[in-house]
């Protein structure tokens, strides 16, 4: 299979820059290692001059400041939205929450359309906290996903603190 795997980032540059995506884009991975394969590897896509102006410019800055980047620069030709068993990845992974935002989200949006869904991948990984979410979505509809969650988290909590204790 000849592919990568992207994320496509959507954003209006009244709140967000593409300076700002490109920025966290490289302080959020190693530009420095090889990639394992074609899939796998670091890549930003460019939809106009404007933007590939910008990444290779940020890429050249990393450059000089790791001697050495695998980052690729290169035009969008065409994007392939993953299979829904690679939507939410984390999300999927983290079972009981994701079984009980299945039954509160039976046809009324997708794993892919979702923000909640999205957010609670996020939330998987640590990126975030239950308050902020419970702020973002204070319908009582949602009371029965917040347990689950507060029920997981302290589970994974007294493992980790029965681990931290063994020699």
């Amino acid at each position: 299979m000849d592919y990568t795997e992207v994320l496509q980032v959507q954003f209006n540059t009244e709140f967000l820059s593409l300076e700002q995506i490109v920025n966290q884009f490289f302080k959020q991975h190693n530009t420095t290692r090889a990639p394992r394969s074609m899939k796998y590897r670091s890549l930003l896509l460019f939809e106009n001059e404007e933007q590939k102006s910008e990444m290779l410019q940020k890429l050249e800055e990393i450059k000089h400041i790791h001697g050495n980047s695998y980052t690729s620069v290169e035009p969008l030709h065409s994007f392939y939205e993953a299979g829904l068993h690679h939507q939410k990845y984390y999300l999927q992974r983290w079972k009981p929450v994701y079984e009980k935002w299945q039954d509160l989200h039976v046809e009324k949006e997708s794993l892919v359309e979702s923000t909640l869904a999205a957010r609670l991948n996020g939330l998987s990984k640590g990126c975030g906290s239950l308050e902020e979410l419970m702020q973002e979505y204070p319908d009582s509809a949602y009371d029965s996903l917040y347990s689950v969650i507060r029920e997981v988290s302290e589970n994974l909590k007294e493992h980790s603190e029965d681990m931290c204790g063994l020699d």
